[in-house]
Order: structure tokens, then sequence, then C-alpha cells
């Protein structure tokens, strides 16, 4: 009881002067709890107390205090203390590669319970479920099989590791919209979690929190809001669990926020009484706790959703406008953008409804890209797994045929021993019984065998099937892209006569005015048409049907185009240079519009992440002469080391909301190889970026 005597007074004084304790109750309190830990007279005690001022304390003060209880705890051999802490932390540094490794290391080192395996447990899903998305493709598909291979069929007994399995396989699917196989990956890791002995809360909590953000990602917002009507009572059970051991000060009011926040982000799956509900809460713990009320202002999201369900869309506008002008997370932005344009539509502001759609337009360009993708990644998931397994019964059955073959080896031995062994007869009758029923067993198992070499054969008719399907889906999808592609073009090229139509037939006072929109119009109707020609020109290009014209050309007229269509894509206070202007000119033998091409792709990404400073082109012969070689050097942002050649790859982008869909250095590469020559990145550059393009001279 003494312990608590100073944190209680002041308890008493925050409840009597709210208006008081709301600027320095936190620090008084765990000042407080100081007092009380330096009067500890036991180890429980004191422990007791750390657990307070830890629950009170932010950012590497609640790190440094968690420290203490650990080494506390450990000391004292209280395991429960310890492996507490150690979660915690976990959930407190979800960005901290170091601090999660070294809590997964202490978890692994603490003597094997139900708490212990079920406190590593937690610790590695979390690790693995925030990192695999990070990986690139192949490190996703080396992930994939070390997984597989250590998930063996006899683990399926065991479930921890069948827990562990299903959190890392629904990660891979995380994005796979509507897939069946995330579907009751789910549901099985839901029965399994439920059904672990003793089951600590914060496991079941990792699961709702981890469905319900998959769900929200993929749009199903009926579903997401029925898990988080389920998670909201677990954090209500992990809530009085912490009370019952004692912990005052164990806050969950984020945790609350975030449910509140996505079922207000999914509030046409809502009632209108439950949107007030939700709101009123949300406000709420806004007022009452600081931290949630930065996070509310950084990312208002769910008074957007409240707006959207009350029909206030003239206040929605100005606050979608900014929130994706400040850039936000992947789905926050499609809901923000979504509720953008119905808000615009809703209006009926013309000019809102343009930027809106122009905006919607981009995302759902960038949804089905994604979904053909992540389609694809469901599909071959299901082929790796399957192979993997299959090879796995392989190795089985060889196992089994070399144990065969020992046992028969074995039996000849033991036979030639026995001609000669006339004494030991009564040895050699109980063996030959002994091979007789080892006999049996290898018929036995060569039946079983057979039967699993027939399901093999089945299994592999069946991924040559799917293989043979998803092959012929790429087609039609190729196919499809190269018809919507050419229509597209016409329809964009009516806007843009169309909209200097409008202007032109303008009062003239109004055209000035007008003006600024059609050149608005006209630049995103170029945008578009470059983005269709880059895919007109990547399925000729992988199709071999691109054609080449070998000419003499002047190398200066070549770079003087490119330079001259790229000076409309500069930003203020950016310089464009061509060093070799001034010089003598040279003339090569190659296709000039295609090397015209490369050029301006190159210029034109120089120009898209260069805010400031200059765009230089140069050229010059190799020492033997045999080659010309292209250098566009900027001083932007540059590419991170490790990058110089997933740059070149399909679809791959610096930043998810930069311009265009990532083809352009794709296809740069394609032409020049296909002249004979080559692009990359100089990797020694480091003020920016420097590409390289050589061209043969012939």
């Amino acid at each position: 009881m003494p312990r608590h005597i100073s944190s209680t007074i002041i308890l008493l004084i925050a409840l009597l002067c709210p208006q008081m304790s709301a600027a320095f109750n936190r620090e008084e309190t765990i000042n407080g709890l100081k007092y009380d830990l330096s009067k500890a007279t036991n180890a429980d005690d004191s422990i007791a107390t750390l657990f307070d001022i830890f629950d009170l304390a932010i950012g590497d003060q609640r790190n440094r205090v968690g420290e203490v209880i650990y080494q506390k705890a450990l000391a004292n051999g209280n395991q429960h203390a310890a492996l507490d802490v150690l979660g915690v932390m976990t959930s407190h540094n979800p960005d901290n590669d170091s601090v999660q490794d070294l809590m997964l290391k202490r978890a692994l080192r603490m003597p094997p319970s139900e708490e212990q395996r079920q406190t590593a447990l937690y610790i590695t899903i979390k690790i693995a479920t925030r990192r695999i998305p990070e990986m690139s493709d192949g490190e996703r598909r080396a992930h994939l099989e070390a997984l597989v291979k250590k998930h063996t069929p006899g683990d399926d007994n065991d479930p921890y590791t069948r827990i562990e399995y299903l959190f890392n396989l629904c990660s891979y699917l995380y994005t796979a919209e509507e897939g069946s196989l995330l579907d009751r990956h789910l549901s099985e890791l839901k029965e399994l979690i439920d059904n672990l002995p003793e089951s600590k809360s914060y496991l079941s909590n990792a699961f709702y929190t981890h469905a319900t953000n998959a769900y929200i990602t993929n749009g199903r917002y009926d579903k997401a809001v029925e898990l988080n009507r389920t998670l909201l009572s677990v954090i209500e059970d992990i809530e009085r669990q912490y009370r019952s051991e004692g912990r005052r000060f164990k806050s969950f009011d984020v945790y609350k926020y975030a449910c509140y926040n996505r079922m207000l982000c999914a509030y046409k799956s809502l009632a209108p009484e439950e949107v007030d509900i939700y709101y009123n809460r949300v406000m709420t713990l806004v007022d009452e706790n600081p931290e949630i009320a930065g996070k509310f202002r950084e990312e208002p999201l769910s008074t957007v959703g409240y707006l959207m369900a009350k029909g206030r869309y003239d206040e929605v506008i100005p606050l979608a406008k900014k929130l994706i002008s400040e850039g936000t997370t992947n789905h926050a932005n499609a809901y923000l953008i979504e509720a953008y344009k119905e808000a615009a539509d809703s209006t009926g502001n013309i000019h809102e409804q343009l930027e809106a759609l122009k905006l919607y337009t981009e995302m759902l360009k960038t949804r089905i890209r994604t979904k053909a993708v992540e389609h694809f990644r469901e599909l071959q998931i299901r082929y790796d797994i399957n192979k993997l397994r299959s090879e796995n019964q392989t190795l089985e059955i060889d196992r089994r045929s070399i144990k065969i073959a020992q046992h028969r080896l074995a039996i000849i031995y033991t036979s030639v021993a026995l001609v000669g062994a006339l004494t030991l007869l009564l040895f050699v009758f109980t063996l030959y019984r002994c091979s007789k029923r080892l006999a049996k067993d290898v018929i036995e198992t060569n039946d079983k065998l057979k039967t699993e070499r027939d399901n093999l054969k089945q299994t592999q008719q069946e991924l040559i099937e799917a293989r043979d399907k998803a092959k012929n889906a790429e087609r039609v999808k190729t196919d499809f892209i190269n018809n919507m592609s050419h229509e597209i073009k016409t329809p964009l090229h009516a806007i843009v006569e169309y909209t200097h139509l409008i202007t032109d037939c303008a009062d003239v006072e109004k055209q000035k005015y007008l003006r600024r929109f059609t050149d608005i119009v006209t630049l995103n109707t170029e945008l578009l048409l470059t983005i269709v020609n880059d895919v007109l020109d990547i399925a000729s290009l992988e199709n071999s049907k691109m054609n080449i014209r070998i000419r003499q050309e002047s190398v200066k007229s070549i770079c003087e185009f490119a330079i001259d269509s790229t000076s409309k894509y500069l930003k203020p206070g950016v310089k464009m240079i061509f060093e070799n202007a001034d010089a003598p000119d040279i003339t090569i033998k190659t296709d000039a519009h295609r090397a015209e091409q490369v050029l301006l792709n190159l210029l034109v990404n120089a120009a898209k992440f260069s805010d400031e400073g200059t765009i230089t082109l140069s050229y010059q012969l190799t020492a033997d002469g045999k080659e010309i070689e292209f250098a566009v050097t900027d001083t932007g942002c540059g590419i991170p080391r490790g990058s110089e050649e997933i740059i070149f790859e399909r679809f791959r982008q610096h930043s998810i909301q930069d311009q265009g869909c990532g083809l352009g250095l794709y296809i740069s590469r394609l032409i020049a190889r296909l002249l004979n020559g080559d692009v990359e990145l100089d990797p020694n550059y480091r003020q920016g970026a420097r590409f390289i393009f050589r061209l043969p001279v012939y």
C-alpha cells in the first residue's frame, strides 16, 4: 500500500483540477511514481511501479524504462514480466529493426513455456509482416521458398509453426483483391489462434489488425467493419486483463482510435446513428489524448468519412484536396480521391469535377496495373507452393528408397553370413521371420509410393494446366492493352481540339483565363499519349515488330531535337545545357528517330526529378572510335545504391506519386539494344544522376 500513496494523491488532484492536470498530469504522475519506486521494499513492488512509469512514458524514455524492467525481471526470475515487456516494446517500436531483432533474441532465450512460445511467435510475425511488403520480387520468392521448405507436412500438428507460416503467407496475399486463398488462410489463422492454450490477447489483436487492414486495402468495407467490431471487443478484453494485473495507466486509446478511424472510412457500411456514435468517440479521444490529437491533425480521415456520411460535400472538397496534396498512404489516398470525386459530383462544381476526374483516372490506371500484378502474384504463389511441396514429397520418396535399399543389403549380408554359421540356426530362423515381415513392409511401401507417384503426376498435370491458363491470360491482357491503347488516342486528340475550340470561341477577355486550363488539358493529354505510345512501343519491341531504318545521321541534329522537345517539361529554376553546341558535328549510321526517342526519354526523366540546378547533354567518341557515348546528367534527387538495374524494369517508378507508369527507362534500354547499343546508369556519379547511352558508329 505505501508505494501507491504519492501516485494516488496526484490522481485525486487530477480529478479535482482537470484543467491543471491536462498540462502536467503525466510528468507529475511519473515523478510521484519515481518517489514510490525509491521506497519499494521488494522486487515485485519495484516491477509493478516500473510498469506504471513505462505505461506513462513516451519515446526513448519508454525504451529505457522497458530495459530496466526486463533486466530486473530477469534477475528475479519473473518470466511473465520479462516476456510482457518484450512484447510491448516490440509494438511500441514498429519501425526499429534493431530493437525488434533484440526482443526476438531475448524471447527465444527464455525457458520454454506456452507464454514464451506465444511471445516469440508474436514478435516473429510482427517482424515478418512489416518486412515482407518491402521486399523485392526476387527476395519474396527466395523467402517463400525457404518458408515452404521449412513448413513440412508434419509441422501441421504444431499450431505455432502453422500460425507463423499462415501469417507470412497472408502477407504475400495482402493486396490480392477478393483472393479466395487469402480468405481461406485468414479463416484458418483465426481458428488456430482461438484454440491456443492460454492464448495471449495481443496475439489475437495482431491477427484482427492484420486481417482488418487487408480487407480495407481490398475495399471490402462490410467485412472490415465486422472485424473492427470484434477487434474492439478484443481490445476491451486486453484492457480488463491489464487492469486485473494492476496496470492502472495502461492506455488503449490509440488502438481504439485506429478502429473508429477505419470504421468511419467505411461509412457506407454503417448506419447513420453509428456514424455519429463513432465520430463522437473519435473527437472525445482527440480532446483527451495529445498523441491522438497529433495523428488527427496530420490525417483526419474520420472527419472526411463523417462529412461524406452527412452529405456535407462542400466541406469535404477543400479538406480532401488538402490531404491529397500533402500526400498520404496508398489506401488513404485512394479513399480521399474517391471521396473528393463523389463530393464534386454531388455539388455540381464543374471545375472540381474536372480536377477530381483527373485524379480518379490516374488512380484507376494505377489500380488496374496493380490488380493485374496482384492476381498474377496470387496465381504464382499457388504454383510455387504446389511445386515446392511436390519437391518435398519427391525427396521423401528418395529417402524411403534409400532406406529400402539399405534394408535389402542388410538382408543379403546376413543371409550370406548365416550359410557358414550352422551353429546359429536359431538366429537364422529368427532373422528369416524378420525378413518376411520386412518384405511385407516393402510391398506396402511400394504400393504407397505408387499411389503418391500417381498423385504427383496428377498435381503436375494440374500445374501445367494452370501455367497454360496464366500464359493465355497474359496474351489476352496484351491484346487488350494494345487495342485499348489504339482506341484511346482518337478521344484524347478530340479532347485537346475541343478544349482549344472552346477557348477560341470565348470572349477575348476570358480567353487568357481559359488558356491556362487549355494548357493543363493539353499537357495531361500529352502525358497520357506518352503512356499509350510507351505501351505500344513495348508491344512492338517485345514482339520484334519495331522497324529500324539505318541511315547516315547528324549527331548534333539528334541532340538538338531532343533538347527542343524537352524544354516544355523543365521546372522553373532548372537550366538545360548542351555541352557540344559549338563543337564540330559528327555523323553516324543509325535510326535517328529511335535515337531521339531514347535521348528524349532520358532528358524528360531528368527534368521530372530536377527541381533546380542543371540538366546537361553531351557526347563523345570512345577511345577506339567505334562507339559514341551520349551522357545525360542532372542535379536531381539521384538513384539509391542497389537500384542501378531495378530502375530499368517494367513499371518501376522512383515513387508512387511520380507521373508516368515506369516505362521510359525500360523502353530506352530495349531501343538502344535494338540499335546494337545500350543504356546504363553511371554508379560513380552521386551529385544527381548520369545516364550513358552508347551507339555504334559503323
